[in-house]
């Protein structure tokens, strides 16, 4: 069997490696689509349906790399946590990697911190929580203390996209556009996008670059809380290459 192309351009070894469909593209927002940890030092493969391209937020903690077979090679460097943007067909999905040490010991709990799941509870009366093997919420949000308790608690480990059944409030909805809004705003500049909701799904419009489009999807995903439908109607346009000087007649 032929050594696999990323083993060639990095000098690794295929070892332990593992082989996931892509989860449907469900989530613009917090929580993440799936999970995974890696051991330090640990080389995986995980097999796409399908990408055009993806965007790791912390490249010192996981790289990642996409390559024609629709594979992606994962090198976990140190301990910590990543976020891995997978883009593809206008649609996107937000896996967390977990990187740990071998034989790290558990870290003890801290018991001064701030407790999410019991701060969304208080904040979110019309809310049932499940908290068993696959934690599952369900139910309204109605206010913006709730969103925001729930937004918090969804950015913790353990939290995935497909286990949640939300219906929020249209005032909700709202402030949540305008955070979004601003969000964008801070990383674009002013005027660059537009959001709007359009029944439930959030549509997204504008001329952008390969870079701020990447950006806009960040800075949406890191601003919403549960599973949104969203309609992208970006146009993004690669700038154009510098010209060449024409080369003198003799």
């Amino acid at each position: 069997m032929s050594a696999h192309p990323g083993c060639l351009l990095h000098s690794c070894q295929r070892v332990g490696a593992v082989f996931l469909w892509l989860l449907p593209f469900v989530s613009w927002a917090w929580p993440v689509d799936m999970e995974f940890v890696l051991k330090k030092d640990e080389v995986r493969f995980v097999k796409l349906a399908a990408a055009e391209w993806i965007e790791v937020d912390d490249a010192s903690v996981v790289s990642a790399e996409l390559f024609d077979t629709q594979e992606i090679l994962f090198e976990a460097k140190k301990a910590g946590m990543a976020l891995l943007l997978v883009y593809a067909e206008k649609r996107m999905a937000v896996w967390r990697v977990v990187v740990v040490e071998p034989a790290a010991p558990k870290p003890k709990a801290d018991n001064t911190a701030p407790n999410p799941l019991q701060e969304a509870r208080q904040a979110c009366p019309k809310l049932s929580f499940q908290t068993n093997k696959l934690p599952k919420i369900s139910g309204n949000v109605d206010t913006e203390a709730c969103r925001k308790a729930l937004l918090f608690l969804l950015m913790q480990p353990g939290w995935l996209a497909k286990e949640l059944e939300l219906v929020f409030e249209v005032e909700v909805l709202l402030t949540q556009l305008a955070a979004m809004q601003k969000a964008t705003q801070d990383a674009l500049g002013k005027d660059k996008l537009k959001l709007r909701y359009m029944g439930a799904t959030l549509e997204m419009s504008g001329r952008l670059s390969p870079q701020e489009h990447r950006r806009a999807l960040w800075s949406v995903f890191f601003q919403a809380a549960g599973r949104i439908a969203l309609d992208d109607n970006m146009q993004v346009v690669s700038p154009p290459k510098p010209e060449t000087p024409k080369e003198k007649k003799l």
